[in-house]
């Protein structure tokens, strides 16, 4: 093997430690979302979104357990190394090539359509609410085009950039919890448990669909350097997530009550207006939750574009040298998809469809990696059978 092969081979090579994988988790769970969930589950279920948000946390944490118990089997694989570990030692690299391309474009489909949504949402909050002057196009550009340029370098560099931006997220739970008690009704909590069964499945559903992202998974949990201690960084990551985003409903709620909050699009920034700094010190705190949240769709995107690639490069066996090409090469593709919706609410029911597609997904993969392990296995079975005989 040449000494090129070999940097190609190992440029990417166990390099994301167990806080790492922690705040990559955390950082794509949080995304586009943060500023707009709530509305969706309070109208299906009112204030009964208290409860039922935590049963969706507990679904997407069942969701991740399950990934992540299935992908530690492969020795720290990611998925393309899963199926060429299950497609066995006699298959050529080719062939096991050929067999993760379904896997690698099933993924590919989902990681592109949730990069091209938030990447929309984006733009559309800051016309909203900074930039009304701004051609929605040059905002997703500036946006893309930097998340580009981070996914063109090896994984290592991106990894520590969702570190480097991870304690950025703790920076607005104090507000949330000082508009709160600033300017919260503890009525608007009540009354509870007055859904139905069916109202109840549709809320947990859509507290689900939250929680999108964990699907990266897939491919950073290749280069883990100890994937035996997956299973503790990924729980304790939802868990935060879970809290992060219980903290906003609660608060939101606390705020405007479910009948107000029907009428807001974006609740998050219009409960950070609410607040008020005693002697007027602070001014526009809007702006600076804004600028919070901007590095928290920053790192989605960059965990987003970064599997893309990486599960580009993998799948097609391509070179590390031309992994630049290949991450700009999807920014033109990406553009278009993000300006096709007309307007905002095509661009929610858009984020919808994602988020659905990203579970299902999922399910298929897994479902998938069950199935050709227990082909696997009976295979190897049968070649104990012939040779004891």
């Amino acid at each position: 093997m040449s000494m090129r092969a070999k940097s190609d081979q190992s440029a990417n090579e166990k390099v994301i430690t167990p806080y790492q994988s922690f705040c990559l988790l955390v950082n794509t769970l949080i995304g586009v979302g943060i500023l707009s969930f709530q509305r969706s589950i309070i109208q299906e279920v009112g204030p009964d979104a208290i409860w039922i948000l935590l049963i969706g946390g507990l679904v997407t944490l069942a969701e991740v357990v399950i990934l992540t118990k299935v992908m530690q089997r492969f020795s720290g694989n990611h998925i393309v190394g899963a199926v060429a570990q299950l497609g066995g030692k006699k298959k050529s690299q080719r062939s096991k090539t050929i067999m993760a391309i379904p896997f690698v474009l099933i993924l590919a489909v989902i990681w592109f359509s949730a990069l091209s949504f938030v990447s929309r949402m984006f733009g559309e909050v800051l016309i909203t609410v900074v930039l009304p002057r701004t051609p929605l196009v040059v905002l997703m550009v500036v946006l893309l085009g930097v998340a580009a340029a981070v996914a063109s370098n090896r994984l290592n560099v991106l990894v520590r950039f969702s570190e480097f931006l991870m304690p950025f997220l703790f920076l607005p739970l104090p507000w949330l919890f000082a508009v709160w008690v600033q300017e919260g009704d503890w009525n608007h909590f009540l009354p509870l448990f007055q859904v139905d069964w069916a109202h109840v499945f549709k809320g947990v559903a859509g507290s689900f669909l939250t929680f999108s992202g964990a699907s990266v998974l897939f491919m950073f949990m290749g280069y883990y350097q100890q994937p035996q201690k997956a299973m503790q960084s990924h729980t304790i990551g939802v868990g935060f997530v879970t809290l992060i985003y219980w903290v906003t409903l609660l608060s939101t709620l606390a705020v405007f009550g479910a009948y107000e909050m029907n009428n807001l699009v974006w609740p998050s920034l219009d409960l950070i207006t609410v607040l008020t700094v005693p002697g007027l010190i602070l001014e526009r705190l809007e702006s600076a939750f804004l600028s919070i949240w901007m590095v928290t769709v920053f790192t989605t995107l960059l965990n987003l574009y970064g599997a893309l690639v990486d599960g580009l490069m993998n799948g097609f066996q391509i070179k590390e040298r031309y992994r630049p090409y290949v991450s700009w090469g999807l920014l033109p593709l990406l553009l278009l998809t993000a300006h096709a919706p007309t307007n905002v609410f095509q661009v929610f029911r858009w984020g919808e469809w994602s988020g659905w597609l990203e579970p299902i997904t999922i399910v298929i993969v897994l479902l998938c990696l069950f199935l050709l392990s227990l082909l696997r296995g009976r295979q190897n079975q049968g070649r104990q059978a012939d040779a004891s005989t």
